[in-house]
């Protein structure tokens, strides 16, 4: 059970999108692989969206139960990154599991990004 609730967005066919008061929560939906390369630019399409299009300042990317991601998706959250710091926004990363959280580490990605463990934890880093 998600540690927000909030208003669930319906725009998105990638994503699972609440809010809580100044904090956007991102979920990828369930039966999204983050290694297919349509899926994926599709999802960063839709990141960009959020990103963009309206005043959001904080964001958490819940990606809990994602096991595997691609170079691509990557990207796609290295230009979300760089979209908020841009408008002066925070982004913080949560739910990684071991596999991908190793990955960050020896990519040194890990230095770029806020990871959390959990959204509760990353609800607090945004307070």
């Amino acid at each position: 059970m998600p540690f927000l609730k909030g208003l669930a967005m319906s725009s998105y066919n990638h994503l699972d999108v609440s809010e809580n008061g100044d904090v956007t929560t991102v979920r990828f939906k369930r039966d999204q692989l983050l290694v297919d390369e349509s899926v994926v630019r599709n999802i960063g399409s839709e990141l960009d969206k959020l990103a963009t299009g309206q005043d959001r300042r904080k964001l958490i990317i819940d990606s809990f139960g994602v096991e595997d991601i691609s170079s691509l998706m990557l990207g796609q959250l290295v230009r979300l990154r760089t979209k908020m710091a841009a408008k002066k926004g925070q982004l913080v990363l949560c739910g990684v599991s071991p596999e991908v959280r190793e990955f960050f580490d020896e990519t040194m990605l890990s230095q770029l990004f806020e990871i959390r463990e959990t959204e509760a934890d990353a609800f607090a880093a945004l307070a």
